[in-house]
């Protein structure tokens, strides 16, 4: 069985949360999501770490682009919230 994740995206909406701590000032930018896997009667809530001048998604259907998976320190596997529309996906899927 093939696993199946969609991600929606409802809102433009990015929550800033800001700060000061000892290495100086911080920001981190979250928007609103909910997550679809093959299985689950229901999706969950979940919140993507935007980046300091990624622009937020706009609404619709997404899935995980692969550049979403990398190796990381120490040569495990990392995962990173990068999304690409489920429309283009589906059309690199047919160049394949």
């Amino acid at each position: 069985m093939a696993f199946n994740l969609r991600i929606k995206i409802t809102s433009t909406d990015v929550e800033v949360k800001s700060g000061t701590n000892a290495r100086g000032p911080w920001e981190i930018r979250e928007q609103e999501a909910y997550m679809f896997k093959s299985g689950d009667e229901f999706p969950e809530k979940i919140i993507i770490a935007l980046g300091k001048e990624a622009p937020a998604y706009e609404p619709g259907m997404y899935e995980l682009d692969e550049k979403s998976i990398y190796v990381g320190k120490f040569k495990q596997p990392q995962l990173s919230m990068r999304l690409r529309p489920v429309a283009a996906a589906a059309q690199q899927q047919k160049a394949s």
